[in-house]
């Protein structure tokens, strides 16, 4: 998989890992986040300005693979429901990341194209992009989905948009063979947890795994959905969605004041984590996206290999 505007966390290559993918390389231009980045996946291959990325570049520096998955989530700054005076996809910042994006989509042609982004992305160019994406080949899914859906303790309402294509990359006969993508899908698709597996995640998974474990642990219990009273309680702006919730879940102004409680920590470390912490996607839903992913393909691939057989 491709990670474009990954952030400092990393949460779709967290995610997409964990289902069993492997990051070949991310694209974030803010150095700090970049740095935060690549300690957490150096065998990521990183660059910093989306505009300056290529496919003819990225397929040289990566020995001619190209990603099967480009995950991004283009900056929500013109999206988001915080500006009120937001343009949209017009805005300079969200409408030249979505471009990058889909330029990039069409000249690597990965088989799979996941985005993230502000759930006001709906009234505000959710029809451009998906326009967009049916323009260069790929067929579109948009669904909305938060956090709490995952079963965390927050809303987090986010738009995704799930894209695949059928057309092959250029000067090739197909995506590669059905047991090619049987193989894969069916070692990672049907299999617990990946986290004693380093070759599932490559060099760095078992220190990532020390430091972060908690971060990214799915689940152990099925993901409850929200009851109706708790969706009514958060709709009138209770302070608290679920009756345990630590209060700095539901600000990141809370955060900040409680990060610079400690000694040591800066005015500007106190608003970079807030910041980062607002920039991330949550891992268990880039993990289910990449399970499903696999799980399709598997389906797809155990259907070709029938007909072949028959």
């Amino acid at each position: 998989m491709l990670d474009l505007f990954s952030g400092a966390c990393g949460g779709w290559s967290l995610g997409m890992e964990r289902a069993g993918f492997r990051t070949l390389a991310a694209c974030e231009i803010d150095p700090w986040r970049r740095r935060v980045y690549g300690a957490n996946f150096p065998h990521a291959r990183l660059y910093d300005d989306v505009g300056a990325l290529t496919a003819t570049r990225l397929l040289a520096d990566l020995g001619g693979r190209a990603p099967d998955v480009v995950c991004a989530s283009p900056p929500c700054q013109d999206v988001s429901a915080a500006n009120v005076r937001g343009r949209g996809l017009d805005g300079d910042r969200s409408g030249t990341g979505f471009d990058h994006a889909l330029r990039l989509a069409a000249e690597l042609r990965p088989r799979w194209l996941a985005l993230e982004n502000s759930p006001r992305l709906r009234t505000r160019g959710a029809d451009r992009v998906l326009a967009g994406l049916e323009q260069i080949g790929y067929t579109p899914t948009p669904v909305v989905v938060g956090a709490w859906h995952a079963g965390l303790l927050h809303r987090r309402q986010r738009c995704w948009i799930l894209a695949v294509t059928d057309t092959p990359r250029a000067g090739t006969a197909g995506w590669g063979s059905p047991g090619r993508w049987l193989e894969f899908a069916q070692t990672h698709a049907g299999a617990g947890h990946p986290a004693d597996a380093d070759e599932v995640g490559g060099p760095g998974r078992r220190r990532r795994a020390e430091c972060g474990e908690e971060a990214g642990r799915q689940p152990a219990e099925p993901v409850r959905l929200p009851t109706h009273e708790e969706r009514r309680r958060g709709r009138n702006g209770s302070d608290q969605l679920f009756p345990h919730d630590p209060p700095w879940v539901h600000a990141g102004e809370k955060l900040g004041r409680s990060l610079r409680g400690f000694d040591g920590v800066s005015d500007w470390l106190a608003r970079a984590c807030c910041s980062a912490f607002g920039d991330a996607v949550v891992p268990q839903i880039s993990y289910a996206i990449g399970r499903a992913i696999l799980k399709t393909e598997a389906d797809l691939a155990a259907a070709d290999e029938r007909r072949i057989a028959a």
